[in-house]
């Protein structure tokens, strides 16, 4: 029992100092606040409501300009935060269109220049348009690259493109039932980050 014992303390101090080795020889990782604002330009596809008149997402709303803000943390090469994009669409009767999302993003080399990276996210969208207004889910994707003039450069910018997917749950008082619609974005955005 006592030989039992003392090699189970060995192999426990053994593990604590090659994790505690590991732990001080590992860099560690940058940790900040990063916040980035963007226009583009937007168009949707997909079905508003069931009726065959105005089955067309884009009969109701028509292509337009997004306005985003993004806040977050970011740790390492990961990325945490919120986005708001407002939408002001072409065409008739004010239309517009506002998602909130939850976005995690993943920088594929955030030290680099030229720093691309890809985003997921999902959150609440309210759209409206010809007196009605639509309320629903979306999930969407984004990739982009930003670019800074030097690695200790807290401002960046560069391109990007995004997917959004949803669906309205429409009200009794809305015309027809709500189906499935996407918008597709390109743009620019410009960040600030703090990270240290």
């Amino acid at each position: 029992m006592t030989a039992m014992r003392r090699w189970v303390l060995g192999l426990m101090v053994g593990v604590a100092s090659g994790l505690g080795g590991s732990t001080a020889n590992a860099e560690p990782e940058s940790v900040g606040v990063e916040v980035a604002a963007g226009a583009g330009v937007t168009v949707p596809f997909g079905a508003l409501t069931s009726q065959s008149t105005v089955a067309g997402l884009g009969y109701a709303f028509a292509p337009g300009v997004p306005l985003s803000v993004d806040a977050g943390l970011h740790i390492g090469r990961v990325y945490f935060g919120t986005a708001f994009q407002y939408s002001l669409l072409f065409g008739c009767c004010g239309a517009n269109d506002l998602q909130l999302t939850a976005e995690g993003r993943y920088y594929l080399n955030p030290e680099a220049r030229w720093a691309p990276w890809v985003g997921v996210g999902f959150g609440i969208e309210i759209a409206n348009a010809s007196g009605y207004q639509y309320e629903g889910y979306s999930v969407g994707a984004r990739v982009g690259v930003d670019f800074r003039s030097t690695p200790a450069d807290s401002l960046r910018f560069g391109p990007f493109a995004s997917a959004s997917f949803g669906e309205f749950t429409c009200e009794s008082d809305q015309p027809g039932s709500c189906g499935l619609h996407a918008w597709a974005t390109i743009g620019l955005r410009g960040v600030w980050d703090a990270v240290r």
